[in-house]
């Protein structure tokens, strides 16, 4: 049984994925440009995620379900530089966030909480999955995110 929707696995395939995909070279470049960048470490969700699917963009838009489909890039050096955006959504999630690329044409970021939650992180916070499958589900299907209230 596959882990995604019939549409969501055939997005993800044309774009290169498949299951038991692994990009550890790209997984060890990111982890040692965004440590450097921004002093974030890499913790074991967010490495497991990128592993998987690391590297993929994927160009779909249009109408979806509750949505649009937008365009991302699952490419976490997209997000370095930008961890003081990040720091408001830490300190009230209490929980540390690792960027996992970008969205909606660079105006959001998309990361990945340890505790495995999705977010699209702008001015403010989206869950978008309770897994990264969940979160790359909403994210081709056009599925519309739960708004997070940060003080």
């Amino acid at each position: 049984m596959s882990r995604f929707s019939p549409q969501a696995e055939d997005i993800l395939r044309r774009a290169g994925w498949y299951p038991g995909r692994q990009v550890p070279d790209l997984v060890a470049l990111w982890r040692k440009s965004v440590s450097e960048s921004d002093g974030v470490d890499m913790f074991p969700g967010a490495e497991k995620a990128l592993l998987e699917f690391g590297g993929l963009k994927l160009d779909e838009q249009g109408p979806g379900v509750t949505c649009s489909r937008e365009p991302f890039n699952l490419d976490p050096t997209l997000a370095m530089y930008e961890h003081d955006r990040f720091e408001d959504f830490i300190s009230a999630l209490n929980t540390n966030f690792y960027p996992l690329g970008e969205a909606v044409g660079g105006s959001c970021f998309i990361a990945i909480a340890e505790n495995g939650n999705v977010y699209l992180l702008m001015q403010e916070l989206m869950l978008i999955g309770q897994s990264m499958e969940e979160g790359l589900e909403s994210l081709l299907i056009g599925r519309l995110g739960e708004r997070i209230d940060v003080p």
